[in-house]
């Protein structure tokens, strides 16, 4: 117990006036002498026993009453949760600044909201205590201690983040800064407390305060991936864009406007610049200001998910930066999701061979608008340029020189794609070089004709090539063809069988690249595939087009990992040398270095740190000290938000207040008066003066209703005529 005042205590000296008042009030009796006393005297003693207990009943309601007004003055103040007995506190405050806090509270979002509930916070403790300011983000710089000034403008600076980590893993960092501090320790958490973000398990030496913050969101709609399932057309022809909505509400949601917008990059990348493409983002924020490549209405179920498609048409070839976007009020970090894709003015293959182009490769790609088919041969295989082909056709080659396969390994690593038909003549040594580091051989060769008894139409090589498998289908017969041997290691993946289960065509994958291996030469005279166009057309044109295909449309903030992008384009006319290295400018234009490595074909680089927010980044090759924005575009990355925070169910106080078990907790108010006042109590404890004020009027009050009842009956009699007593003979005595 404290006191705000104490020098008001002195006048509790005051107690003695009742107290001598009740001491020294004397009462004369006058003696008047009866004949006969008994009963009047019976009387008189149980009068005078009642009076004095009154009497002392009184005194002790008047001395607590001035008890209690003095005691008012003085302003008592019980020490609160919070109090510490140190002289200085360490204090954690975690504001929850991910994603879903954009959502809309009472009169703004969740996130202003909370940073305003910060500094009242800080502004309810002393000027002595240390602060520690954590965030979504968990930087580094967020460990330090800090006074409460540079606590107040840390939390002025703070801004919504992509990031959303595990609730345990802040508090985590919340306890590792507090055992830096002095005195005792102290956590506050303002967050929604989505489900998505977990509990945590509470130390019982710390005491923590929650303060839940409450959306008014009824409901949610999230795009959460966009691809391509067919091969990428050329310019000005026709694709099918897939997209995937969901809705984390119970109400459904009735016609949904879902926009693709689309903007084309040239080679050079001076079609659009980074400011141009920060100002569409922006302008597509408000659906304005660009133009639409395809539109659709439909309806989500609540607490279901929508797929359909978007039908577009191709602008231009080059790089192609999309989004998606779907109008939802007023939770939108997840109403867009931006991809980015290269069409190339033709997809680029290469036969390799001892004779000129095979002519069922000349029909199925050559003969293809698509496609620029080009040959070569052993003799005048330009090595440098091999990462320039989206696919390699071994096609006849008895065999594989150990130079050209170290560099078609290297092209596989890379993400190169790789088909291989062995010559009639070639051997199981005459390929060692190129298949003995993937642990695969070609064990012998058999002239016995076999049919294929297999074909594994769900392969994705053969996803649109049948719309429903012909219970007839006719498979290949192969005559001549070389028993494939390969290890688990080799991860090998079939799509032909013969029926001993051996593969006539299987898939190796190779790095970011892959390798299909077949069995038999690709003549006429050799097996039935080369005349089966249904079967390798579709191989050959999903291979080709792989290239594109393969590669992420969109990345998610923070889990990206490496990214492969392909240097080959951007090497050839980079003016800085050997020193040159990628260099990432994200949406508004402001300029990194990567972390980065080389790696086959081009380079790997990694994001996740420096990605902040969603949009499109541009990767060009930049040497140390070279002009900016003069280097050479060589990929484009498209990062959007993680989706874990779209379903907007939160924990209950209930389940809070279990999950902390016996570790010291209490839930702060989050409307800002009544969290003031809470904050007030738990800071400088609970003041009791009215609590003492209503006490001493309650001890007047049973003062008055003491001299009342019961005594007031026997006072008044008192006063009445004296009893009177008759002697023997009927006269009064006295």
């Amino acid at each position: 117990m404290a006191f705000v005042y104490p020098g008001f205590l002195w006048a509790l000296a005051a107690l003695a006036v009742p107290l001598l008042i009740h001491l020294f009030h004397f009462r004369r009796y006058r003696t008047v002498y009866f004949t006969n006393v008994r009963f009047l005297k019976e009387v008189v003693e149980e009068t005078r026993t009642r009076q004095n207990l009154r009497h002392w009943l009184v005194m002790l309601l008047r001395m607590l009453a001035i008890a209690g007004i003095v005691l008012a003055f003085a302003q008592p103040v019980l020490p609160g949760a919070a109090e510490s007995q140190s002289a200085r506190r360490s204090v954690s405050v975690f504001v929850d600044n991910s994603p879903s806090m954009d959502a809309l509270g009472e009169d703004r979002s969740l996130f202003e909201q909370a940073r305003d509930r910060a500094r009242r916070i800080a502004e309810a403790h002393g000027p002595d205590d240390r602060f520690q300011l954590i965030t979504s983000d968990l930087e580094g710089r967020q460990q330090r201690l800090l006074d409460r000034d540079q606590f107040l403008d840390a939390v002025d600076g703070l801004e919504l983040s992509p990031e959303a980590p595990p609730l345990e893993r802040v508090y985590k960092r919340q306890l590792d800064a507090l055992q830096q501090g002095p005195g005792d320790a102290q956590v506050y958490l303002i967050s929604d407390f989505q489900r998505s973000a977990g509990l945590l398990e509470a130390d019982t030496q710390v005491t923590h305060f929650l303060l839940p913050m409450e959306s008014q969101t009824p409901r949610n709609l999230s795009v959460d991936s966009v691809w391509l399932s067919d091969p990428l057309p050329l310019p000005g022809q026709r694709a099918t864009l897939h997209f995937r909505v969901r809705n984390h509400g119970r109400q459904d949601a009735e016609a949904v406007s879902i926009k693709l917008f689309m903007d084309p990059v040239g080679p050079s990348g001076s079609a659009l610049s980074d400011a141009a493409v920060l100002a569409n983002t922006a302008s597509t924020q408000q659906g304005q200001g660009r133009q639409i490549r395809a539109l659709t209405e439909r309806d989500v179920p609540g607490g279901g998910s929508l797929e359909d498609t978007l039908v577009f048409t191709v602008p231009e070839a080059g790089w192609q930066l999309g989004e998606v976007h779907l109008t939802d009020y007023p939770v939108s970090f997840d109403d867009r999701w931006f991809f980015s894709l290269l069409v190339p003015e033709q997809f680029s293959v290469l036969a390799l061979g001892d004779r000129e182009v095979n002519p069922f490769l000349q029909v199925a790609l050559g003969e293809n608008p698509r496609f620029d088919l080009q040959q070569a041969d052993l003799g005048n295989v330009d090595y440098a340029a091999l990462g320039t082909f989206g696919l390699i056709v071994l096609e006849g080659l008895d065999n594989v020189p150990p130079g050209l396969a170290e560099e078609l390994l290297a092209y596989l690593r890379g993400g190169g794609q790789l088909l291989c038909f062995p010559g009639s003549n070639a051997t199981p040594a005459s390929w060692q070089a190129l298949l003995d580091p993937l642990q695969i051989r070609l064990a012998g060769r058999s002239v016995q004709p076999r049919t294929v008894a297999e074909l594994r139409a769900e392969h994705p090589l053969f996803d649109g090539v049948f719309s429903k498998v012909p219970e007839n289908l006719s498979l290949p017969e192969a005559r001549v063809y070389f028993r494939i041997q390969a290890s688990a290691a080799s991860r090998e993946d079939p799509l032909m069988l013969f029926s001993d289960g051996t593969p006539f065509l299987a898939r190796y994958p190779v790095g970011s690249g892959q390798m299909l291996l077949c069995a038999s030469p690709l003549q006429r005279s050799a097996s039935d595939l080369p005349a089966q166009g249904g079967l390798l057309v579709p191989i050959l044109v999903k291979l080709a087009a792989a290239a594109s295909l393969d590669r992420p449309m969109g990345h998610v903030l923070g889990t990206a990992g490496w990214i492969a992008v392909d240097a080959a384009a951007a090497a050839e006319g980079s003016p800085y040398g050997e020193e040159t290295l990628p260099q990432v400018y994200t949406p508004s234009g402001q300029a990194f270095i990567p972390e980065a490595r080389p790696d086959g074909r081009g380079w790997r680089v990694r994001l996740d740190d420096a990605a902040k927010a969603p949009g499109h980044y541009r990767v060009a090759m930049a040497g140390q000290g070279s002009p900016a924005g003069g280097e050479q575009p060589m990929a484009y990355l498209s990062f959007n938000h993680a989706r874990v925070e779209s379903d907007l169910n939160t924990w209950s106080r209930e389940e809070l207040d279990e999950a902390m078990g016996a570790a010291p907790h209490a839930f702060l108010d989050s409307d800002p008066e009544r969290l003031s006042a809470d904050l007030e109590r738990l800071a400088s404890g609970r003041r009791l003066w009215k609590a003492c004020l209503i006490f001493a009027l309650i001890c007047l009050a049973l003062e008055a209703l003491v001299l009342r009842w019961p005594f007031g009956g026997l006072r008044r009699k008192a006063k009445g005529p004296a009893p009177r007593a008759t002697t023997p003979t009927g006269r009064m005595a006295g």
